[in-house]
């Protein structure tokens, strides 16, 4: 079964292998989940030993992001001395409790980065590299704001306009 192609898809002539991951019931409502390298994550409805699902789901975000943003600064010769990233994801008041907005706080700390540099770095991650944004609803509110050596920037809108 092929998804579709959202306008913006880079399509690479190289297939690439499916993600598998098997998922094991541990106890009461806690699965270990392991990759193909066999790297166990626990996940835990009640967050109590690891984190819950829709945590999880923002870890998955702002750590596929952060990969992008600290290569891309790397490649301009303008790397990061720290980085950390806050996310807050605000949730549909029924069921499913489903992430409705989003908002990425980067707070990159380095030199020689300047505030273009950064902003262009969090654009490409976020809206064009990160596959596990581009899983979720195009239409998601998602706020970018980035705090460059302590000073934080203007928010960004980084939602996807819906394609007709």
């Amino acid at each position: 079964m092929t998804a579709p192609q959202r306008p913006s898809t880079i399509v690479s002539a190289t297939p690439r292998l499916p993600v598998k991951v098997t998922t094991r019931w541990s106890h009461d409502i806690a699965f270990i989940n392991n990759a193909v390298h066999d790297r166990a994550v626990m996940l835990d409805g009640h967050s109590k030993d690891g984190q819950s699902p829709p945590e999880a789901l923002l870890s998955a975000l702002t750590s596929r992001t952060m990969v992008d943003i600290i290569e891309i600064l790397r490649k301009k010769r303008t790397p990061a001395e720290r980085a950390e990233c806050r996310t807050t994801g605000e949730r549909f008041p029924g069921v499913p409790a489903r992430f409705i907005a989003i908002t990425l706080e980067y707070h990159i700390d380095g030199a020689s980065i300047t505030e273009t540099a950064a902003e262009h770095a969090i654009d490409l991650a976020v809206n064009k590299y990160c596959t596990v944004r581009d899983s979720l609803d195009p239409a998601m509110i998602i706020t970018t704001i980035l705090v460059l050596n302590g000073t934080t920037h203007a928010e960004k809108d980084a939602t996807r306009p819906r394609s007709a």
